[in-house]
């Protein structure tokens, strides 16, 4: 049993993937991530995999577990990896359109309303998408149809990446 990344001593922000070993005689029933003793995902299938939203922690030296579990129930514990979460500005879900329901052909702004230094990917949901620097772009729908719009912020500094939807009702 043991985490194979992140490393121990790594230095993480925004979404992380952790990967998990395990084996056993009979047969591994699930895998459990813990950050700083709590669970905070299980993966029943190898190879194991979770996704940890670092923003949910405070910036600073956090502690990765993994369990696994048999399908006896008996369970063994990895080694700690020791990891220190750097969020610089973490985005506060500021992600707007001017109109979330319009008729073919009308201009949407959408607009992130984050401070700091920030790369932006607008994805508008209809195959298109633009990436700005500053926080406000437009778009017009060609289609009618119902639309994810997403917004992901990616901070220069720390690297930290978060996505935001918006859904946008298109309609003729």
């Amino acid at each position: 049993m043991s985490i194979l990344a992140p490393a121990d001593g790594a230095v993480v922000a925004g979404s992380v993937a952790v990967s998990l070993s395990a084996s056993d005689d009979v047969a591994v029933s699930r895998v459990e991530l813990h950050v700083d003793g709590l669970l905070v995902a299980t993966d029943t299938t190898s190879p194991y995999e979770a996704t940890w939203d670092t923003t949910t922690v405070t910036n600073g030296s956090h502690t990765l577990t993994a369990v696994a579990v048999d399908t006896g129930g008996n369970s063994a514990t990895s080694a700690a990896v020791v990891v220190t979460v750097t969020n610089v500005d973490p985005p506060a879900g500021q992600f707007t359109a001017s109109a979330t329901v319009v008729t073919v052909g009308t201009t949407v702004t959408f607009t992130d309303a984050h401070t700091g230094s920030h790369r932006r990917v607008f994805v508008f949901g209809d195959g298109t998408s633009r990436s700005s620097r500053t926080g406000t772009v437009t778009h017009a729908y060609t289609a009618a149809g119902t639309y994810a719009a997403t917004l992901e912020t990616v901070d220069v500094v720390s690297g930290a990446r978060t996505t935001f939807q918006l859904t946008i009702t298109v309609t003729n």
